[in-house]
C-alpha cells in the first residue's frame, strides 16, 4: 500500500495536521485531520522572542490525534519569514548557476550569505531568450533551525521546507482551476487580518505580496520589518507607501465590514499596478480566494470592487472525501500533495546537510525490521530448544516416577478426619445471596453509568468556531447510595472577540449547535442551553462573555 505524506503548518495561533495517501489507482484522499491551538503565545510579540513550549505541545497534540506512523513531514515557514526575489540575468550555461545567481542576488538581499539559507528556480530554463528569469528565496538561519527544533522536540523529522506559496500553486494545480487560464492568475490566502497575495503565470511564481486589511490597524503592510516580506519583484523591492493615500476609506468600529472589504480590494488593485510595472504585457484573468471561511461571504462585494471574476477555490478537484477539511487548511493540504508533485519547479529551503544529520525513522518500517529479525532468532534457536526439552523429559521421568509413588505413599498413610458442622438454613443463604446482588448492582452502576470528562475535554476545544476561547469550565455529578446518577452538569464559560457583537451572537450559537451534534460531548448530558451571555469590556475591546450549560437534573449550583 502507498505510503500516507503528512503536510504540517505552524502558525501564530494553530497547529495545522493534513495526512493525504494515494488509493489503489494512485488518487489523493485526505487520511486524516487535525488541529491544536497555541497556547500562552502573544500573536503580537516578536517571533525570536516567544517560548517554543506552547508551539511544541500544539504539535504533539496533532501528531496524537492523527496517530501518525511516520516521522517524516512537508512543513512551511510563515511567509512573513521568507524572502523571494525575482531578478533577470543574462543566460549562462547550467554549470555556472550556483556561483553566479548567488553573486547575482546579493544586490537584491538586505542580509548577508551566511546569514540566512538559500534556493533559487531558474524559471523556464528550456527558453532560448538571451537572458534568464531567476527566482531567489531566502530565510534566516536561525527562523529556520527554531522551526526544524520544534518539529524534533515533538518527535517530528522535516524532510522538505517549502514557501506557503509553492503549497498553494500545487493545490491550484491539482484542483484544475488553472488549466484553462491563459494569462496570469492573482491568488490571495486570507489569515484572519492579513492576507498573502500571489501572481502565478504559465505554472510558476511571478510576485508576492504580505498585506494587513484589518480595520482597526494601519494599512502600511508593504514591507515587513527585517525585509523578509513585502513586495518582491524582478529587481525591484517596491514599497507600499500609497496604500494609506489610495484606500484611506472608511475608519474602525464594529461595523468595518464593508471597510475591510474595501481595503482589501484596494490592496489587491495596488498589487495589480506593481505586476502591470514589470509585466505589462499579462492581463490577470481572475482572482482566486483561499483560506480564512469568511471569504466566501466576500466574493460579490470584492468582484464589484475590483472588476474582475472573484472565485474560492474548490479542493475537491484536488483529492477524494475532501470532507472535514476545513477552508483554513489548504497550505497544509497543498503540502501533504508535495510527495506526489512530480514538477521540476519545487524548491526545498532545508540545508542538505541538515536532511542529512537528521534521523529518518519510519516507525512502520523499523517495526517489520524488528520482527524479520524476532523470526529469524526464533528459526536459529527452536530445533535447538525441542532437542533440550526432549532430554530434559527423559532425564526427569524417571524422578517424577519415584515422586508420584512416595506422593501416594504419604496419602495413605494420612488419618481420616470428617468434620461435621451446622448446615446454613434457606433463610440465611438467601440473605446472602440479596446482599451479594445488591453489591453487583452497585459495582454494575459504578463502572457503566459513570461519566469520564477527560475525552469531552479533549474535543471541547476542536469545535470552537473561531474567535471563541474557553475561560472555564466545571463539573458537578451527585449520585445515589447504589452508585446511580441522578444529577450531572457541565458548565461552560468563554469570551468572543469578532469586532461585532452580532457576529459573536452567532459564534455562540455556532458553538451550542456544535456541542448538541457532538456524539462525545452529548454523550450522558443534555442538549446544551445558553444560561447567559453579556458584553464586556476587554484590554479596552468590547468582547461577549457567555455561559452555557449541558446536564441532566434540576441542581443549579456551580
Amino acid at each position: 500500500m502507498p505510503t500516507p505524506t503528512t503536510g504540517i503548518y505552524i502558525g501564530d495561533r494553530a497547529v495545522e495536521l493534513v495526512q493525504v495517501k494515494r488509493n489503489l489507482l494512485g488518487l489523493p484522499k485526505v487520511e486524516c485531520t487535525a488541529q491544536a491551538f497555541v497556547v500562552g503565545v502573544d500573536p503580537e510579540e516578536e517571533n525570536s522572542l516567544r517560548d517554543d513550549a506552547p508551539y511544541i505541545d500544539a504539535v504533539r497534540q496533532v501528531v496524537e490525534q492523527a496517530s501518525l506512523k511516520s516521522q517524516d513531514v512537508i512543513t512551511s515557514v510563515p511567509p512573513e519569514d521568507v524572502l523571494v526575489r525575482c531578478f533577470s540575468m543574462p543566460r549562462i550555461p547550467r554549470k555556472e548557476w550556483d556561483t553566479a545567481i548567488t553573486f547575482e542576488a546579493k544586490k537584491y538581499i538586505p542580509f548577508r550569505l551566511e546569514e540566512i539559507n538559500t534556493e533559487y528556480l531558474v524559471i523556464n530554463p528550456r527558453q532560448r531568450s538571451p537572458n534568464m528569469e531567476v527566482m531567489f528565496l531566502a530565510v534566516k538561519g536561525e527562523v529556520l533551525e527554531r522551526h526544524r527544533r520544534i518539529l524534533q522536540e515533538a518527535g517530528l523529522n522535516p524532510i522538505i521546507v517549502e514557501p506557503i506559496s509553492f503549497a498553494l500553486l500545487r493545490l491550484c494545480n491539482k484542483a484544475g482551476v488553472l488549466t484553462e487560464v491563459e494569462n496570469s492568475v492573482a491568488l490571495v490566502y486570507m489569515m484572519r487580518e492579513d492576507a498573502h497575495i500571489c501572481f502565478f503565470k504559465d505554472g510558476a511564481l511571478r510576485l508576492t505580496r504580505d498585506v494587513s486589511f484589518a480595520a482597526s490597524e494601519e494599512l502600511d503592510s508593504g514591507a515587513i520589518a527585517g525585509g523578509l516580506a513585502g513586495f518582491s519583484a524582478f529587481g525591484t523591492q517596491l514599497k507600499d507607501s500609497s496604500a494609506q493615500e489610495k484606500l484611506s476609506a472608511g475608519t474602525s468600529g464594529a461595523k468595518d465590514v464593508e471597510v475591510t472589504v474595501e481595503k482589501l480590494a484596494g490592496e489587491i488593485e495596488l498589487s495589480f499596478d506593481y505586476y502591470k510595472k514589470y509585466l505589462p504585457e499579462e492581463p490577470v484573468d481572475k482572482v482566486i480566494l483561499v483560506g480564512d471561511s469568511k471569504v466566501t461571504a466576500w466574493l460579490s462585494a470584492l468582484e464589484e470592487e475590483l472588476g474582475r471574476p472573484v472565485q474560492t477555490l474548490d479542493t475537491s478537484g484536488a483529492v477524494e472525501d475532501p470532507e472535514g477539511l476545513a477552508s483554513h487548511m489548504s497550505v497544509t493540504l497543498g503540502l501533504a500533495l508535495r510527495a506526489a508533485d512530480r514538477n521540476p519547479q519545487n524548491v526545498n529551503l532545508l540545508p542538505a546537510v541538515a536532511i542529512e544529520k537528521t534521523p529518518r525513522v519510519s516507525l512502520s518500517a523499523k517495526v517489520e525490521v524488528d520482527q524479520r529479525a524476532i523470526l529469524r532468532e526464533f528459526q536459529r534457536f527452536v530445533p535447538a530448544g525441542i532437542l533440550a526439552l526432549i532430554a530434559v523429559f527423559v532425564l526427569t521421568q524417571r524422578d517424577v516416577s519415584k515422586a508420584q509413588t512416595d506422593l501416594e505413599a504419604v496419602r495413605s498413610m494420612r488419618p481420616k478426619v470428617d468434620i461435621a458442622g451446622p448446615s446454613p438454613g434457606i433463610g440465611k443463604i438467601r440473605a446472602l445471596e440479596g446482599e451479594y446482588m445488591r453489591r453487583r448492582k452497585v459495582l454494575e452502576n459504578l463502572f457503566e453509568n459513570r461519566l469520564y470528562w477527560t475525552d469531552k475535554l479533549s474535543y471541547l476545544g476542536q469545535v470552537c468556531p473561531e474567535g471563541v476561547w474557553i475561560t472555564n469550565v466545571s463539573f458537578l455529578e451527585d449520585v445515589n447510595p447504589d452508585q446511580t446518577v441522578f444529577n450531572r452538569h457541565m458548565i461552560v464559560r468563554g469570551q468572543v472577540f469578532l469586532g461585532n457583537a452580532q457576529m459573536e451572537m452567532d459564534a455562540v450559537n455556532q458553538l451550542i449547535t456544535a456541542l448538541g451534534e457532538h456524539p462525545v460531548l452529548l454523550k450522558g448530558l443534555g442538549k446544551p442551553s445558553l444560561v447567559s451571555v453579556q458584553r464586556n469590556i476587554v484590554m479596552n475591546f468590547d468582547t461577549t462573555m457567555f455561559e452555557l450549560r449541558c446536564g441532566i437534573g434540576d441542581r443549579n449550583e456551580l
